[in-house]
């Protein structure tokens, strides 16, 4: 049964994380057209390795339900980052599109992100392959996916209008309004229904408040570099 009343709960507590209660100033200059290219591109070559990876995380998240239910919605999740069945429409390829479009070298596989970055990167395969299940889905459904059904179609409307992209470029943003929200729905019907004692709830928060920290880190050091 679903916990209507957690899943409110942690919509409260997203809102009171200082990432989100106001556009931080790295999205508000790209909002505003006055954030330099140099900068959108250093962000996205730290992020590259996370987005590259999201389906394994969401694999090593998969690989340990048990409910078939939970299961076969996880991994109609992944097929979808994937591509549906087209690699040239999975979330890393309309990634690249991006980073083409504003004339971003591809980074080479063993090229370092920054260190908050890399952070970010840790932290997530630390917790997908060492917690359970719920924990893992918490952290990149509620975490991850759920704050961006609002970011990325701003991201997605600024970058065609501020910084003169096409639609097809900024096609990895436009996606996530849409793909983002049925995830995040997915990931909070099923978390819901496994966070019922108050260790499992107190745990969730942990996680999404580990993962929210290390993001504003990060924005904040492209900000002052």
């Amino acid at each position: 049964m679903k916990n209507d009343s957690f899943i409110s709960e942690l919509r409260v507590f997203a809102q009171a994380h200082p990432l989100f209660q106001k556009s931080h100033p790295f999205w508000r200059d790209c909002f505003r057209g006055s954030q330099s290219v140099e900068r959108v591109q250093r962000w996205t070559m730290d992020v590259h390795p996370f987005i590259r990876d999201f389906p394994l995380f969401y694999l090593h998240v998969a690989a340990k339900g048990t409910q078939g239910p939970a299961l076969t919605h996880v991994c109609e999740t992944i097929y979808e980052e994937t591509g549906s069945g087209n690699p040239a429409a999975s979330h890393l390829m309309l990634f690249e599109r991006f980073m083409g479009a504003i004339k971003t070298p591809l980074p080479a596989a063993e090229a370092a992100a920054s260190p908050s970055a890399r952070a970010i990167c840790e932290y997530t395969w630390d917790i997908v392959r060492r917690s359970s299940f719920m924990e893992g889905l918490a952290l990149l459904g509620l975490g991850v996916e759920r704050p961006l059904t609002r970011l990325f179609p701003l991201a997605a409307r600024a970058f065609e209008r501020r910084y003169g992209l096409s639609a097809s470029a900024v096609e990895f943003f436009s996606t996530h309004g849409v793909a983002d929200f049925k995830h995040s729905q997915t990931a909070a019907r099923i978390v819901g229904s496994l966070a019922v004692t108050p260790e499992d709830q107190a745990r969730v928060r942990e996680i999404l408040q580990g993962l929210w920290d290390r993001q504003q880190r990060h924005l904040d050091s492209l900000c002052s570099g």
